[in-house]
This record gives structure tokens, C-alpha cells and sequence, in this order.
């Protein structure tokens, strides 16, 4: 039986697609910026390439299985089954991005392939793909030489299929978005060739022509890649940007997450400074919101950390600091508010922790907020490192929301941190 293979569901995914297109109203293809259009197409429909985000990872895993008479050696199969033989298995774990139904797409073949080697040797779970080998068994074992060469070649043949489904990937998508393009001016054609059609039969009877206008409200939001897919464009383009509480929650979610990842393995940024840690954030965030992040960038009275920008205007304004007590605490929040205008309604301080205590630091934290002599009203706690409450600027009735997070990056090395 032939396997599907990527192209096939790449197939499916066009038709899909145009199908799609084919349905849209008129207002909506006439309307909007055919680019545009096809870019949110593509946004919507297209893959992730895979990318390896942990390991990969060796775990040897000991056990005990019974070995039936048939398999034991000649001699002894008539003394019947070997019973509770104990074995070793090599497990090697790599995890790699989101991508949407992996466990499905990973068993798809590629144009480029082994045919020594097959994709049901691989355990599949949602971000996560493992193989696994003999290191002793029945007849079996292996030397720390041998697991280690053995080990190395499944580690490069992982690598060499995780090319080749990308190799497709891209080659695929690239013609998504030509299809989407294609469709888009054809329909595009079409209805110019019905507008024609519908203006000279109107000139032949007395029904009048009616044209209908898109009459849907324009809502500004953002457009996050891949966790959130991009909304589609609309008829008329809107003139201002602003994050509402919600959406800078989720943004929010974003850096959680990962700076999450990063408190399970502290030691791997533990020579890190501020800037480093920042610049990794930047990373991420522009993983996310496609190019969008900046540091070190000036705002009003001096620079901040992140600029978090979407299209028109500088959106979000983060600080980064390591925890030093609650003068720091004090002298944040006064810088960051130095950097928020008028028309800015949110600005995040992160807070990075290397203190074997990181309990008081936090609590500490959630204690001193209130005691800042910017802080109106509103403080409360979203989790348990992150909090909110609300500021003043230099206009007295004009509020800014901040937000606080803090992480624990303490990596086996106390380090004191001076009250400042």
C-alpha cells in the first residue's frame, strides 16, 4: 500500500482553500488588498516548519520481559519460555515546536527519502518524537562504544528526516500561496466579467441594478503567527492600533511560557546578564509577532527594554531587571512610567530572581507594589508570579495598567541580592 505523502495533504489543503476563496463575498475580494488577502490565506493554511526546541535526550530504561520458547536459542526451547530476562533499552526523546496534528504528519512521506529506513520506527506523541534501541537483550548487548555510535546515527537520521519534511514544507507552501494569489485574481476577474455582464442587461429591462457595500464593523486586533492566526484583512483600513486588556494578556502568556521553560534548566543562562536575558525574549517575542519586538529603543525620556510594535505605533513597553528589593522595585516602575505616553495603557516589568529564596523575593514583590507613589488602585494577582495594578502618569487622571512578573533563575549558586 502507498503511504500519503506531504504533497497529498498539501493537495488537500489548496482545495480547501480555494473553496474557501470561492465563498468569500464580493465586497471582500473587490475590497481588500489582494496581497493581503492572500497573505491571511497563506497565514491561515500554511505549515510550521519543524524545528527541534529540546534535546534530543538518552535515557537508558532497564526491564524485564519474558522470552517465548520459539525465540529462545535451539538448544533450549524445549525447556519452554525464559522467564522476568532482564534488559536495557536506549530511548533518545526530542521535542520539537507546535505543529498542528503532528502525530498525523510525521508518518507522511517526502519527496526525498530511505529506503532502508522507516517512519513507523519512530514514537510520536503532539511536539515530541522518539526511537529506541536494544542495548542488551536476549542474544544481545552492546558496548559504550556501540550505544554511543548507535546513538549518534539515529540523532543524524532524525535530523536528515526532519530536512526533508521541511525541504517539502517550504516547496508546498510556496505554492499555497501562489494558489492563493491565483485564486484570488481569478475571482477577481470573474466578478468584473458578471459586473459587465449584469451593466448590459440592465441597460435592456427596467430592473434597476443594485450593488451592495460591506456593512461589517472594523474591529483593530492583533496578529499573532502560528497561536493565533492572523484575522482577515479588511475592505477599509483602520487608523489606529491599541491592545485591549485581553490581548495583552495573552501576549503576556507568551513570555510566561517560555520564561517557564527556562526556570527547568536555570543553569543553561546562569552567566547571563540583563541583556542577555532581554535579547532572549526579544527572540521569542519575534518567534510569535513576526519581527515585531525591538530593544533598546527610545520612548519619550529615555530607552526601554521591548518595544512590542504592530503596524502603527509603539503598543507595548517592557523593562527587564534583576530582583534587588524594593528601591529597585520603586525605581522601575518611575522609569517605565517615563517611557509610557499619553496614549499608552500598558507596560510590563519582568523581574528576573537568582536568590536561593525566591519565595521572599516574590513576596516581597507582591508586598511593595502598592507602596510605590505612583500606584493608584487595581493591584491583584493574576498567578502566582504575576501581578497587576494600576498608575499614574504625569497627568493625575491619566492610568497605566503594569504588569509584574518575576522568575526563578536560581541555579545552585546563592546569590545575595542587595536590597538597592
Amino acid at each position: 500500500m502507498n503511504r500519503a505523502s506531504v504533497g497529498d495533504l498539501y493537495r488537500g489543503i489548496i482545495q480547501n482553500m480555494q473553496g474557501e476563496i470561492r465563498r468569500e463575498s464580493a465586497s471582500t475580494i473587490l475590497g481588500t488588498d489582494a496581497e493581503e488577502l492572500a497573505e491571511y490565506y497563506y497565514d491561515k493554511y500554511s505549515l510550521p516548519e519543524i524545528q527541534i526546541v529540546q534535546g534530543p535526550e538518552l535515557e537508558i530504561v532497564e526491564d524485564v520481559i519474558d522470552i517465548p520458547a520459539h525465540q529462545r536459542e535451539e538448544g533450549y526451547q524445549n525447556e519452554g519460555p525464559l522467564r522476568n530476562f532482564p534488559i536495557k533499552r536506549a530511548v533518545i526523546r526530542t521535542w520539537i515546536n507546535d505543529f498542528p496534528n503532528f502525530r498525523n504528519f510525521w508518518p507522511l512521506m517526502t519527496s526525498t527519502f530511505s529506503m532502508s529506513y522507516s517512519l513507523d520506527n519512530y514514537i510520536v506523541d503532539q511536539n515530541r518524537i522518539g526511537i529506541g534501541f536494544d542495548v542488551k537483550a536476549y542474544g544481545t548487548e552492546l558496548n559504550d562504544d556501540q550505544v554511543a555510535q548507535r546513538v549518534e546515527s539515529e540523532v543524524a537520521r532524525l535530523h536528515q528526516q526532519i530536512e526533508w519534511k521541511n525541504n517539502d514544507i517550504k516547496k508546498c507552501n510556496a505554492e499555497l500561496k501562489q494558489a492563493a494569489i491565483n485564486e484570488i485574481n481569478s475571482r477577481r476577474e470573474q466578478l468584473g466579467k458578471n459586473d459587465s455582464l449584469l451593466e448590459g442587461i440592465s441597460k435592456k429591462i427596467s430592473i434597476p441594478l443594485v450593488k451592495r457595500a460591506p456593512t461589517e464593523p472594523i474591529e483593530p486586533r492583533v496578529q499573532i503567527k502560528r497561536e493565533v492566526r492572523k484575522l482577515k484583512p479588511e475592505a477599509k483600513p483602520v487608523e489606529e492600533y491599541q491592545l485591549d486588556q485581553k490581548k495583552v494578556r495573552e501576549i503576556l502568556q507568551f513570555i510566561d511560557s517560555y520564561m517557564k521553560s527556562l526556570e527547568r534548566t536555570p543553569k543553561s543562562v546562569s552567566t547571563l546578564g540583563e541583556e542577555e536575558l532581554r535579547d532572549l525574549i526579544l527572540a521569542h517575542l519575534n518567534e510569535v509577532f513576526d519581527g515585531a519586538a525591538t530593544g533598546e529603543t527610545f520612548s519619550k525620556k529615555g530607552k526601554t527594554d521591548i518595544y512590542l510594535r504592530i503596524d502603527k505605533g509603539n503598543i507595548l513597553i517592557f523593562e527587564c531587571k534583576f530582583w534587588g528589593g524594593k528601591q529597585l522595585l520603586f525605581g522601575t516602575v518611575d522609569q517605565i512610567r517615563g517611557y509610557l505616553t499619553w496614549r499608552h495603557n500598558f507596560g510590563v516589568i519582568i523581574f528576573f530572581s537568582r536568590n536561593k529564596n525566591f519565595t521572599q523575593a516574590r513576596d516581597s514583590l507582591a508586598a511593595e507594589i502598592a507602596n510605590s507613589s505612583s500606584f493608584i488602585n487595581g493591584f491583584m494577582e493574576i498567578d502566582k508570579t504575576h501581578f497587576v495594578a494600576n498608575h499614574n502618569l504625569d497627568d493625575d487622571k491619566k492610568s497605566v495598567e503594569i504588569h509584574y512578573l518575576i522568575y526563578n533563575l536560581h541555579s545552585g549558586k546563592d546569590v545575595k541580592e542587595v536590597e538597592r
